[in-house]
């Protein structure tokens, strides 16, 4: 918002905009070091979408390897459908508490159950919202 306020009242004053006596080409020099480095910028927004593109692909590799055999490896394949289809009917969520330090380890339980208005047969056809 900073960096869009400066460049539009720099746009307003025109040449004078960049003298030093406005004080906007100093305000413009900040805006732009801010923009570098405060926050998310585009490439580490790249880095972070490429690091979770990369860890989906590693955890599909053994379902890929068993899909290119699967009479080799009907327990995978089987393993994997068979948690789909408890997922689809709202059972067998993912368990964190692996990942998790020890005072969280509770909390972390409870991320693997299903709230009722998350499953899949909650549809907002079948139970509109009341106002």
């Amino acid at each position: 918002a900073g960096w869009y306020v400066c460049d539009e009242a720099i746009q307003l004053l025109g040449g004078n905009g960049y003298m030093k006596a406005t004080g906007l080409e100093q305000f413009l020099r900040d805006m732009r070091v801010f923009r570098i480095f405060e926050g998310a910028n585009d490439v580490l927004r790249l880095f972070i979408a490429l690091t979770g593109i990369q860890y989906a692909g590693n955890q599909l590799k053994g379902r890929q390897k068993a899909l290119k055999n699967p009479l080799s490896n009907m327990g995978t394949i089987f393993n994997e459908g068979s948690k789909r289809v408890s997922r689809s009917f709202g059972a067998g969520g993912t368990d964190l508490s692996a990942f998790v330090v020890d005072p969280l380890k509770d909390s972390a339980k409870l991320c693997s159950q299903v709230h009722p208005l998350a499953s899949p047969s909650h549809t907002a056809s079948t139970n509109p919202p009341k106002y």
